[in-house]
């Protein structure tokens, strides 16, 4: 049997408790940062009036609905 001492069994269930917090924090950060990516595919924010709108064409050029100007998508932008 191993022997602990009251201190090593609470300092090692402390270490547990934490990395399990920092495990699942890390979880829900990537979670969140792909859950924002597929929510702001296809969104487009024009260059001139900075108008923030939708296009999931495959075309590389698309037209600004409240503009008219063309507006190239670029992947991985932030808006």
């Amino acid at each position: 049997m191993i022997r602990l001492t009251l201190l090593q069994a609470l300092t090692f269930y402390i270490l547990v408790f934490l990395a399990s917090v920092v495990v699942a924090w890390l979880f829900y950060v990537v979670e969140r940062g792909l859950h924002e990516r597929r929510r702001m595919h296809g969104r487009i924010r024009c260059r001139f009036c900075a108008t923030v709108f939708e296009d999931h064409s495959s075309e590389v050029l698309t037209r600004c609905p409240a503009c008219g100007r063309l507006n190239m998508k670029i992947k991985n932008e932030r808006i």
